[in-house]
């Protein structure tokens, strides 16, 4: 997934670009890729319990939360809410 991240989302199209009027970057809500939207889904072999905000292996929302705020955020893109498929192994 990071390969592909680094190949697509380059800078001059996903990021990196500058509001010609104010001089700001455009980023986060108003990244060049505002207005597009991001369904996230993850597979884990762990149930709902391990993977939820007091489970064992932490809340899947926070341990995903560089990919949803820190890529697809950052370049205007909306990440809806993370679809997570649990026990997929078995």
């Amino acid at each position: 997934l990071k390969g592909w991240f680094d190949r697509v989302l380059t800078n001059g199209f996903a990021y990196g670009t500058v509001d010609p009027e104010s001089g700001v970057p455009l980023r986060y809500g108003a990244g060049p890729l505002a207005g597009r939207r991001a369904l996230v889904i993850v597979t884990a072999g762990e149930d709902e319990r391990s993977i939820g905000p007091r489970g064992i292996s932490g809340d899947i929302d926070s341990l995903l939360f560089p990919v949803t705020h820190g890529t697809l955020w950052y370049t205007g893109i909306e990440p809806l809410d993370l679809h997570v498929v649990h026990d997929a192994d078995g």
